[in-house]
């Protein structure tokens, strides 16, 4: 989503800098419970670069090396197991599947 929110399953193409060498992924838990037990999966061109859960600061951060032989432009996808609707909870009026916030994406050199 164009807030930075991803759902239960998310997908987005990247293009990969030239001389790139690696990617940083920043993330934030959902608020409160919605957290407890999650499991995140993150893939790039179906490749997965991390699997587990948030830490007790409810910040995620992924770094990992890229492959010399990816193309320019890359898949990247996120499968997470719980996910929360912020209407359902009286949070806001927002009935989308939210699972997590994406804060950042870097690119190391």
């Amino acid at each position: 989503y164009g807030d930075g929110w991803i759902g239960p399953e998310f997908q987005d193409w990247l293009m990969i800098p030239k001389g790139a060498r690696g990617i940083e992924l920043s993330l934030e838990a959902p608020p409160g419970p919605y957290v407890d037990g999650m499991r995140l999966e993150f893939f790039l061109e179906e490749k997965s670069l991390f699997k587990g859960g948030f830490k007790k600061s409810g910040v995620l951060e992924v770094s990992v090396d890229l492959d010399d032989d990816l193309p320019g432009i890359v898949s990247i996808c996120a499968t997470c197991s719980r996910h929360f609707v912020p209407r359902e909870h009286g949070l806001s009026e927002d009935s989308r599947k939210l699972s997590a916030k994406l804060v950042g994406i870097r690119w190391r050199f």
